[in-house]
């Protein structure tokens, strides 16, 4: 039988002396044997075709399968730059395709005999006695499989667009690029791609048996884990093999066990028995197996952390070093877990917590005591280390959505104040005012639980009662509130940065009064006054701003009867709903809440007529929020049996009051606190309504809070936080709008607590 073949083969590559550097643009040339004289090559097997000589290497230093020739030739080889390599004498080509023979069709080829087919592609030989079955283009599948060349990868070596090649730890590569020279596959994700994938097993549900031999089976490289019922629920890996690897991922609400497959053991562990280490809620694990037999993962059993099950009918107390993960079981009601003091651990360092489903309703608290979460059955929750530089410093997440819950980061300026109020400055950021023994003071906070340092504004000259604060831009604002020294209202301007306030000037009312004053923003250079006089009216006044300096302009009679309280400041609120519109809601003497439309020209207020908004009520303070296009309001009537909560969602479009909703919220007692705050949320039109309802209890709890949903026009009762909230909220207030949701103020102390908005919504 008469062969062909090329050189050695279809894509001969041709390197410098020094055996690495390939030829790439250089040239061959074809002599006759050891002579000077030009040969004939050709491009076809049937030598048919002349070829160019000399002959154009590719940029890899190849031949590409187009040289053919008869008889031994030399080969004279030059670089790119036409300079002399070296010749290779004594070449014999046997005429024809390749260095692997072409199919003959009679020739018995057996079982591994290789051929190049007349498509050009190259064959292997599956089957015995194989007799006149052509292999090109896939005509005979049970006789011949197609074969491909694949190298190992070399730095030097310049690789052309889809190029296969395995680097030395054997994972296979596929060029993303031509001229491909020097890029590192398993660092250069710009030239190569992994050319065999993961596989992924994904929709696993963990089998509820908990058992090796009825566990949900493992099968993929990639295994995503979507439902796990209890915990310690079990999947299964796959039989080990060296080399091999699983990644799982519990997507699950709660932790997942994790067994290996039979006569396998994990992490050095006893054969057939489970990783010591479940797989948390949220988590990720990569076990790699070494031999037949064995799976390690990132744990072993020598740092595993087992989970802590425990049924309490007493309050747990957590301590720096206590398991991660708590599966706990409460037999009576009304208990707590508390968490070590935060500046004992790292930051980053959490506990999983998970009531089990018959455990009774739990509350987390923090070493001090504060309220941080209410667990119920079959709930789980995150608690994580954001701040150990205090003892409060935990956030506190429910741990089915990462985004549904959050409270923690109390802290505090270690001062203490009669009323609190404060405004947002950006996303994450709040200024705080408040008076304390004739002094007026103001503060940055985040919810990160920074603070920066106390400003003193007034101070000796600061009536008790609660200031208003009020920003105009992200960096200006106002502080409204009512001086000692002749009974009338004072207006400073100040300035922010970072966590410093500058404070500016100060100008004063023109009437005296007494309590306490509203502010509400109108542009970036002005705002609204509100504020009793002595003859129990309420004017307004138009502040401008030039520079650092307020100017208090004309003051204008808005309402007629109105009650003056001092202290906590509510028993009025304006709120401007534009440049030059808005609406003032009071507590009028009869104890009813009134309210007014006003206009502005210039910087002078035409007030319409006042008219019931809640009555037949007794209250002291009135609290309210321009949320999208409406305003939500709220008050506690503290006269009735039980006490109510009444809430109403002003429609600017029709300048009408929706229904009172939210009456009688639960029953309970009298006299508890008039305290009601409006808290906005500025990434929908929703908004929470808090008070102090004191002692009042249904269905397991205080009720504090109540959810407000401004498109529907409807309110929510909420379930109930913790009494430890009433202490936090009773004097002081809120800063809406933050990205966390708010900052909560309690003046007797002035903490300060971070919100989420899910946390009542």
């Amino acid at each position: 039988m008469a062969n062909t073949s090329t050189i050695v083969n279809a894509f001969q590559k041709f390197y410098a002396s020094d055996g690495v550097t390939a030829l790439g643009g250089g040239t061959a040339t074809f002599y006759l044997n050891k002579t000077t004289t030009l040969a004939s090559i050709f491009s076809d097997p049937a030598l048919s075709v002349s070829q160019t000589n000399p002959y154009t290497l590719d940029a890899g230093g190849r031949i590409q399968g187009d040289v053919r020739f008869s008889g031994t030739l030399s080969i004279l080889l030059k670089d790119s730059a036409g300079a002399t390599i070296r010749t290779d004498d004594d070449n014999v080509c046997f005429t024809g395709t390749t260095a692997f023979g072409g199919w003959d069709a009679g020739v018995i080829y057996g079982v591994g005999d290789l051929v190049e087919g007349s498509d050009g592609l190259y064959y292997v030989s599956i089957a015995a006695s194989n007799l006149n079955n052509d292999p090109a283009s896939g005509a005979s599948p049970t006789k011949w499989s197609q074969i491909v060349f694949r190298g190992i990868y070399n730095a030097s070596e310049t690789y052309a667009l889809g190029d296969v090649i395995q680097d030395a730890t054997g994972n296979n590569w596929k060029s993303l690029s031509a001229a491909n020279t020097g890029n590192t596959p398993s660092t250069s994700s710009a030239f190569w791609r992994k050319a065999i994938v993961n596989n992924v097993q994904t929709g696993i549900t963990a089998s509820t048996t908990q058992t090796q031999a009825a566990a949900t089976d493992l099968t993929a490289d990639l295994c995503n884990i979507t439902t796990v019922a209890n915990l310690n629920d079990s999947v299964k890996l796959r039989t080990a093999v060296a080399g091999d690897s699983q990644t799982v991922i519990n997507n699950g609400a709660i932790g997942v066990q994790v067994f290996p497959n039979t006569s396998d053991k994990i992490n050095g562990g006893a054969v057939d028995a489970a990783d010591t280490m479940a797989i948390g809620a949220g988590e990720i694990r990569t076990y790699n197996s070494i031999d037949g037999e064995s799976w390690y993962g990132p744990n072993s059993t020598a740092n595993s952390v087992s989970v802590n099950e425990q049924s309490s009918a007493v309050d747990i107390t957590l301590m720096e070093g206590s398991s991660p993960i708590q599966f706990l079981t409460y037999t009576a009601a009304s208990k707590d877990l508390d968490l070590p003091d935060a500046t004992t651990m790292a930051e980053g360092e959490y506990f999983r917590v998970h009531a089990s489903s018959t455990s009774l309703a739990f509350t987390i608290k923090n070493s001090a005591g504060a309220f941080l979460a209410n667990v119920a059955s079959g709930e789980s929750y995150l608690c994580t280390v954001l701040d150990n530089t205090i003892a409060g410093g935990w956030e506190v997440k429910k741990y089915e959505d990462p985004n549904a819950f959050r409270f923690g980061l109390t802290f505090t300026n270690s001062s203490s104040a009669t009323y609190v109020s404060g405004d947002k400055v950006t996303a994450n950021t709040g200024v705080v005012a408040w008076v304390l023994s004739g002094a007026l003071k103001a503060q940055v906070v985040q919810t990160d639980g920074t603070v920066g340092a106390i400003l003193t504004f007034e101070s000796s000259d600061a009536a008790a009662g609660r200031p208003i604060i009020t920003m105009l831009t992200a960096t200006e604002g106002l502080i409204a509130f009512s001086k000692t020294t002749g009974g009338v209202f004072g207006v400073y301007y100040f300035s922010v940065s970072g966590t410093t306030i500058v404070a500016g000037n100060l100008d004063v009312t023109t009437a005296t009064g007494g309590g306490t004053c509203s502010l509400s923003r109108l542009t970036d250079t002005s705002a609204i006054l509100t504020f009793a006089n002595t003859a129990t009216v309420i004017l307004g006044a138009v502040v401008t701003i030039s520079g650092t300096t307020p100017t208090i302009n004309a003051e204008a009679t808005m309402t007629s009867s109105a009650k003056i309280q001092t202290g906590v400041g509510k028993a009025s609120v304006v709120v401007a709903t534009a440049a030059t519109t808005g609406e003032l809601f009071y507590v009028q003497t009869a104890d009813d809440v009134y309210h007014v439309s006003w206009t502005i020209s210039g910087t002078t207020i035409t007030a319409g007529s006042d008219s019931g908004v809640f009555t037949g009520i007794t209250t002291t303070q009135v609290d309210a929020k321009f949320v999208g296009d409406s305003i939500v309001l709220a008050a506690v009537d503290t006269g009735a049996t039980p006490d109510d909560l009444y809430t109403r969602i002003v429609e600017l479009t029709s300048g009408v009051l929706s229904a009172a909703t939210l009456t009688s919220i639960q029953a309970g007692v009298g006299g508890v606190s008039a305290t009601v705050d409006v808290i906005r949320f500025s990434d929908d039109n929703t908004a929470q309504v808090w008070c102090d309802l004191g002692s009042i209890t249904s269905g397991g709890g205080t009720k504090t809070y109540a959810a407000v949903n401004v498109v529907s026009a409807t309110v929510s009762i909420l379930a109930s936080l913790d009494t430890s909230y009433s202490a936090l909220f009773a004097q002081g207030g809120s800063i809406s709008d933050l990205d966390d949701g708010a900052i909560l103020m309690d003046a007797a102390a002035v903490d300060f607590q971070v919100i989420d908005k899910s946390a009542a919504i």
